[in-house]
């Protein structure tokens, strides 16, 4: 079947990205408790990497509000709307031969 995708990260992408990167949380956990010196260190290191991280998808998520706001307005989904309803009147007098309308 060609239209199966190789790998089931390519079915829902940030439900893998996300599953990844709790075995690399937990794989880092369970090496900042195994090793004896130094943990505070690598507690921190893993700390910081965790409110990097964080920030990251809230800043991609308030980009996404953003866009969201800013694009999807009122007066845009207006416009948009009655340029489908044009297209489908055009589209309608195309088929039926008037060509009154088309101009």
């Amino acid at each position: 079947n060609t239209a199966t995708l190789p790998h089931t990260k390519y079915y829902d992408y940030d439900k893998w990205e996300m599953e990844e990167y709790k075995k690399k949380m937990e794989k880092e956990n369970k090496r900042i408790t195994s090793s004896k010196g130094g943990s505070k260190m690598l507690a921190d290191e893993a700390k910081h990497r965790a409110e990097v991280h964080q920030r990251a998808v809230d800043k991609k998520e308030s980009d996404m509000q953003f866009v969201r706001a800013t694009v999807m307005n009122s007066d845009k989904l207006q416009d948009m709307k009655r340029q489908r309803d044009l297209q489908a009147e055009l589209q309608h007098a195309f088929k039926t031969g008037d060509k009154e309308k088309g101009r």
